[in-house]
């Protein structure tokens, strides 16, 4: 019987489909930088492009997969991935922006995973930076709420994400200041350890991910840096007043998350 392909992996002149999450190729690299990417044709060369300058002379690879974008993002993965610092991977049996950094994470060749936005959010200096301190602790965390940091966003978004971040934070007994950024540098191995246990509509993964980790003891530290929100493309969670019914169905789904940790586990 043929197996189903699920995933096409591109790196330098190799390929490989797949019809399970694994890493494709036999190499290794310190680092695998994660960039789950949908319709972000304005900004992939871009993000690429810094974080090469950044990791220049580290070993490195950036994971790139995408959810099978309606716009010119796959063919600009297939072009950055000539050079073999670059996996690009294109998944067509689900979706969903968890399940796309989960799935990247498995493929992944990298002994520390650092995953982050791919619409310049995160600063790729900044990801530097938590990749220089990564033997500090089990998980670098940027965080936009602690001092010195900072979040650029039109209103509603900018206090609200604090706001609800807050909330979840004290209901889910998290002691860390940002628990939604999905910024962080961490081991693999020890990422595998994790069980997670719910399925997020968005970014409340990062809830899970944080509890999980604090429940095994692993140490978090969390490093100040300014989010930038998106210049380019459209926003998931919407932005302003217009996407108010948007941004409370995922504010909804955070408090839900929050909820099951603390009374669930």
């Amino acid at each position: 019987m043929k197996l189903m392909v699920k995933y096409i992996c591109l790196s330098g002149k190799k390929r490989k489909n797949l019809s399970e999450a694994k890493s494709p190729f036999n190499r290794s690299v310190e680092v695998s930088i994660i960039l789950p990417t949908y319709n972000e044709e304005k900004n992939i060369g871009e993000i690429v492009k810094q974080l090469r300058e950044q990791f220049k002379g580290e070993s490195y690879e950036i994971v790139i997969l995408d959810d099978n974008s309606k716009d010119k993002t796959p063919k600009i993965i297939d072009k950055l991935a000539e050079k073999s610092d670059i996996l690009a991977i294109h998944r067509y049996d689900k979706k969903g922006y968890w399940s796309a950094y989960q799935d990247a994470i498995s493929l992944s060749h990298g002994k520390y995973i650092l995953t982050m936005d791919s619409d310049l959010s995160h600063p790729p200096k900044t990801a530097f930076f938590l990749y220089q301190n990564r033997k500090k602790a089990d998980i670098i965390s940027g965080s936009r709420y602690m001092k010195s940091g900072g979040m650029e966003a039109p209103f509603f978004r900018k206090y609200g994400s604090e706001w609800l971040n807050k909330v979840c934070a004290i209901i889910a007994g998290l002691p860390y200041t940002d628990i939604a950024g999905d910024f962080h540098v961490m081991e693999k191995s020890k990422f595998n350890k994790l069980k997670f246990r719910y399925t997020p509509v968005f970014g409340e993964f990062d809830f899970e991910w944080l509890y999980r980790a604090k429940k095994l003891g692993f140490s978090n530290l969390e490093i100040p840096f300014t989010y930038k929100f998106r210049e380019e493309g459209e926003s998931a969670m919407g932005s302003g007043g217009a996407d108010a019914l948007k941004l409370m169905k995922f504010a909804l789904a955070y408090v839900k998350m929050a909820l099951k940790l603390r009374f669930i586990g």
